[in-house]
């Protein structure tokens, strides 16, 4: 099935207009997860309280992930 991966802020929202195949809602979760993680962690903190809407090819949205401040870890 084809899921989108919309990116939301308080004023505007990044359409994926493309979308990605999976194989079950799980796989479109952990995918969305990755995308949250990912822009969390860039060197800019332009992303933080946006959030990763998944929704199907019928326009149900099925998660709403945040993007959170980037994850500091010591080394």
């Amino acid at each position: 099935m084809r899921y989108f991966f919309d990116l939301t802020g308080a004023e505007h929202t990044l359409f994926d207009y493309k979308g990605d195949e999976f194989n079950s809602l799980n796989g479109a979760q952990d995918f969305a997860s990755a995308i949250a993680q990912r822009l969390a962690n860039t060197l800019s903190e332009e992303w933080a309280g946006w959030t990763v809407e998944v929704r199907s090819s019928g326009g149900e949205k099925h998660y709403s992930i945040p993007i959170r401040e980037p994850i500091c870890v010591a080394a």
